[in-house]
Parts: structure tokens; C-alpha cells; sequence
């Protein structure tokens, strides 16, 4: 089994051959959780957690891959 990071164009074509799962996240939502981290007390973050949600691609649900199968 092998599972990497991130959906991109050296990626998305690998699930036809030797990838079987790729794991994403919302750059958008990274780059906001991290500011609002950012401009937190540090006292306060510390004590508390930001969850970001991420996805898990296959070849069975990339659309344009998925036609395929």
C-alpha cells in the first residue's frame, strides 16, 4: 500500500499505476487556521486545538480518473 501528500498534476496519474491513496488539505483553510494561530495569545493557544479538515483521494473518486476505471 502506499499513500502520499497532496493532489497535483505528478500525483493524480501515479493512482493508475502505484499509488493508492492520496491525502489533501485545503491550502485556503491551512493558511487561515495558521494566521488565526498566528494572532493568538500564545498562552491560549497552547491550551487549545485548530482541526483542518483533509481528504483522501483514490483513483475511484479523482473524476477525471474515475471514468476510467
Amino acid at each position: 500500500m502506499v499513500v502520499v501528500h497532496e493532489v497535483n498534476d505528478i500525483t493524480v496519474p501515479d493512482t493508475q499505476r502505484q499509488l493508492d491513496f492520496l491525502i489533501s488539505q485545503d491550502p485556503g483553510a491551512l493558511l487561515a487556521a495558521a494566521i488565526r494561530r498566528a494572532d493568538t495569545d500564545w498562552s491560549k493557544a497552547a491550551q487549545s486545538q485548530e482541526l483542518v479538515d483533509f481528504y483522501v483521494h483514490t483513483v475511484f473518486n479523482i473524476p477525471a480518473h474515475a471514468r476510467g476505471c
